[in-house]
């Protein structure tokens, strides 16, 4: 493919541009979005830059190459130019040599015409092994893939951001906030439905005139996204007991490393007193790990093995404000090791329980392990390793897959410092930022 980039203020401008020198049928590669000219990006104006290329002869199509000129010493000798006199015969050329000249213009005609009547072979080609077929094809469905994915957003783009209004606003040179934050939380991997309604949200409230304005568009979109966000505040007690809270969730969430950092922010933050109950005892290294961390905090450590220990060391725990449960880690297709699970639950009486996912999961793993684990009565989410997602849309992702409100989410290793409470003003930062200190 030959590919080309166009240029224009709108995006309807740079499509008519790519049509009109490209045709109907070109194929669109890629689009952005970006500012040019200004002072210390202030006062620039937006630029839509598409890159398209026209689609290529079909693969595996032969054509007859045109045959190589003649060596140059198999042409006759050019002879040297005549001099007409008064006594030259009429009709005679003076040109040097005419009638060579006037045998190549037939001979190029004729290969012209036989190349044009020249048939077409088709060759088929396919590769070698089976292993090369399968590559080939993943490697297809991959393009096609990416260039469904660019024709969708042009699509979209033009539908839901570059409405009537808009249209008229930046094809008077204006700038394109939205369609900026637009391609900026579909960059950041916020599911697409959600997407689309938020920018048909904001375009609604907004009149033209504010639409331009970046801060507004922020602002708005910012406020519109955190009201999307359900959460949960701190637990409160109820009677004399203490406050207890258990950690469910698949293996490798970190449930162990999150607990540790909820018992040392109650314990060292707000002066409470804490104790830790671990049912974790698959793992000897996770019984190690909380062991420590218990010791390093000052707290005490129960450990038990079945529901009838639980409830008892939930007694010698009573004492305590706040009870923090570690369960082991299950996975989500286990079904007897889940019964397991809701048992150490029912007698553990947790005041709440969070099932812990981890953000660097995709949306389909969430999804699994959200309806496995809905059977054992979470009350809400609490999402670990921000640090580790692709992009921080997939708290959008984890909210709309579980259906429950975030009630923690952890943002690093180091205990207790890399966990906050859920608060939406702040997800909905990080879901357009795309950065956990932003």
């Amino acid at each position: 493919m030959d590919l080309k980039t166009y240029r224009s203020s709108t995006m309807a401008g740079a499509l008519a541009e790519v049509k009109k020198e490209l045709g109907p049928d070109a194929v669109i590669l890629r689009t952005r979005s970006f500012k040019s000219g200004g002072l210390l990006g202030f006062g620039g104006n937006s630029i839509v830059e598409i890159t398209a290329a026209k689609d290529s002869p079909a693969a595996g199509t032969y054509t007859p190459r045109r045959r190589p000129a003649a060596p140059a010493s198999s042409r006759p000798p050019i002879r040297e130019r005549q001099t007409l006199t008064p006594n030259s015969p009429v009709g005679v050329d003076a040109t040097p040599d005419a009638g060579h000249v006037l045998d190549r213009q037939v001979a190029a005609a004729a290969d012209r015409a036989t190349r044009r009547a020249a048939p077409v072979t088709q060759v088929a080609l396919r590769p070698a092994t089976a292993d090369a077929h399968a590559s080939l094809e993943a490697e297809l469905a991959s393009i096609k893939g990416l260039i469904s994915q660019v024709l969708q957003t042009t699509r979209r783009t033009a539908v839901r951001v570059d409405g009537a209004d808009a249209m008229a606003h930046w094809a008077q040179g204006g700038s394109d906030p939205l369609f900026d934050l637009y391609n900026r939380l579909i960059e950041h991997e916020l599911p697409q439905p959600i997407v689309d309604e938020l920018v048909v949200e904001v375009r609604d409230e907004l009149s033209v005139g504010e639409l331009a304005d970046a801060a507004i568009v922020r602002e708005t979109l910012l406020r519109r996204l955190s009201a999307r966000i359900r959460v949960v505040g701190p637990c409160e007690p109820v009677g004399n007991g203490p406050i207890v809270e258990a950690l469910i969730g698949p293996t490798g969430v970190g449930k162990t490393t999150t607990i540790a950092k909820l018992a040392a922010t109650q314990k060292l933050r707000y002066g409470r007193s804490v104790g830790l109950i671990t049912a974790d005892t698959y793992r000897i290294a996770a019984v190690e790990q909380l062991r420590t961390y218990a010791g390093i905090i000052g707290v005490p450590l129960e450990v038990v093995l079945t529901p009838t220990e639980m409830d008892e060391a939930r007694a010698r725990l009573s004492s305590c404000d706040v009870v923090f449960v570690d369960t082991p880690g299950r996975s989500p297709r286990d079904a007897a090791r889940l019964d397991q699970l809701a048992a150490f639950l029912a007698t553990a009486k947790p005041s709440r329980t969070h099932l812990a996912l981890s953000a660097n999961s995709g949306p389909s793993v969430l999804r699994s392990a959200a309806d496995r684990f809905g059977g054992a009565g979470a009350d809400c989410l609490l999402l670990t390793k921000l640090d580790e997602a692709g992009g921080l849309g997939v708290i959008g992702h984890a909210a709309e897959a579980t259906g429950l409100p975030l009630s923690y989410v952890t943002t690093g290793q180091e205990v207790p410092d890399h966990i906050e409470p859920a608060k939406p003003e702040r997800l909905a930062r990080l879901v357009l930022d795309g950065e956990i200190n932003a």
